[in-house]
């Protein structure tokens, strides 16, 4: 079991650098939204602060990196893409108040999923929750604190997903 904690900025657009800790508060990481071109970011500024979602995330060493960038303008996948494996993030929400997520990998379904009115997001497979999500305020910059009970998707791949995910949301 491993836990990790991180503030991500309260204004959404930020592609401010934002560091993750680990137990012993020690910076094990960084995460970051970026914008592939400056027509992204102008066209982001202007409409939605959600039009384009793209996130990369990093270790201290720079030895694994994990990159989600929107594939299409369908806006309902991501193309997800670490050291070793590459990936589709698919968006399955019906109901705003209830976003659902989905991903093959290793020839396994996993799934995001935040209920209505619950501060926390749950990655789950096979009806088995691997990693748990909690944030401790609704307004402002909120402190994540991570809780992953897997070694099957490291934690850089599993905290750039819940960005993606509550960027979406």
């Amino acid at each position: 079991m491993s836990y990790y904690t991180f503030k991500i900025p309260m204004y959404r657009k930020s592609s401010k650098e934002i560091e993750i800790f680990d137990t012993q508060n020690r910076t094990v990481g960084s995460l970051r939204r970026v914008y592939t071109n400056a027509f992204q970011k102008i066209i982001d500024t202007i409409f939605s602060n959600d039009m384009f979602i793209n996130v990369e995330s990093f270790d201290k060493k720079n030895d694994f990196s994990c990159k989600a960038q929107e594939y299409g303008l369908i806006r309902s996948e991501w193309e997800i893409t670490t050291n070793s494996s590459k990936y589709l993030l698919h968006n399955k929400t019906k109901i705003k108040t209830n976003p659902r997520m989905e991903f093959e990998l290793n020839g396994k379904k996993h799934f995001i999923k935040k209920d209505f009115a619950d501060r926390r997001v749950y990655f789950e497979t096979d009806s088995k929750t691997i990693a748990t999500f909690t944030y401790d305020k609704i307004v402002g910059s909120k402190t994540i604190e991570a809780d992953i009970n897997t070694d099957n998707i490291h934690y850089l791949e599993l905290i750039c997903l819940y960005y993606v995910f509550i960027l979406r949301d």
